[in-house]
């Protein structure tokens, strides 16, 4: 994919290739601090997409049957505090 604005935020969209020969030029402060941003956006980025994931799977009912069994060990008995 070549570099392109995103249409709906109008951020430039690169290719990892395209990203590091763009930044290896950079002073080592400076990348160690775009570095630093970019780890945690892409965090806190991942973390919605899971929980989006989570609350489709749980309103989907794909998740019933390991809280049916977690209760059912609960119920017996089977597991320990944390």
């Amino acid at each position: 994919m070549p570099q392109a604005l995103h249409p709906n935020t109008r951020t430039l969209v690169l290719q990892p290739r395209q990203s590091r020969g763009m930044l290896s030029p950079l002073p080592d402060r400076l990348l160690h601090l775009f570095e630093k941003r970019y780890r945690a956006w892409f965090a806190e980025f991942d973390a919605e997409i899971w929980d989006r994931q989570f609350e489709e799977d749980v309103a989907a009912g794909k998740l019933d049957g390991l809280a049916e069994k977690a209760l059912q060990h609960l119920q017996e008995g089977r597991c320990t505090d944390l």
